[in-house]
């Protein structure tokens, strides 16, 4: 049984639906022929969604939990650093917690393309290191609290999307939840 709350699980957060939709809709409604890469696929609720509206579409799934039956039962950061992404034109991370991790992937690996990105998490005031290290710099790494530091996800998020050459994004980005897409050129 896969655990909730691992990096192993997959947890649906239903709020902003309308939202996490539209991003995935306006990203293909122009093309139904980009591949789309789903590294959470869970249920798979907001890209059947989607093919309700448009058909088909062309997607590979990953999930952890064989149960949700996704095209690749894999860890998916693993997946998609064993993987060339050279083939997809729009990646999914709608996680369960912080993509980050999986967003330094595809910036080491130079990966072009859409990603459609969700950060939420019952910790969001605790954001992860990455995001920390890269806001606050020397500072993270000298205190023993940490958790005083951590105020905006959001604004942290913004910060190293810049650092990383994006600055502009669609989407929510607040200071506890993450549901955005952007370019990567």
């Amino acid at each position: 049984m896969i655990r909730p709350g691992s990096t192993k699980a997959t947890n649906n957060d239903n709020k902003h639906l309308d939202l996490k939709v539209s991003l995935r809709y306006n990203a293909i409604k122009d093309n139904l022929d980009l591949k789309i890469l789903d590294c959470f696929a869970g249920k798979q609720v907001l890209w059947s969604i989607i093919e309700s509206k448009v058909g088909k579409t062309n997607i590979v799934t990953i999930d952890a939990d064989a149960n949700f039956k996704p095209n690749i039962v894999y860890d998916s950061l693993k997946w998609i650093k064993e993987n060339d992404l050279n083939n997809f034109n729009i990646i999914d991370l709608d996680s369960w917690g912080s993509p980050v991790k999986y967003l330094e992937v595809l910036f080491n690996k130079g990966y072009k393309g859409l990603v459609i990105a969700t950060y939420c998490s019952p910790v969001s005031l605790n954001p992860d290191k990455i995001l920390a290290e890269n806001y606050f710099n020397n500072i993270y790494g000298s205190t023993k609290k940490v958790s005083i530091l951590n105020k905006d996800i959001g604004m942290m998020f913004k910060n190293y999307l810049a650092i990383k050459g994006i600055t502009e994004y669609k989407g929510l980005v607040s200071a506890k939840k993450i549901y955005c897409s952007f370019n990567i050129k």
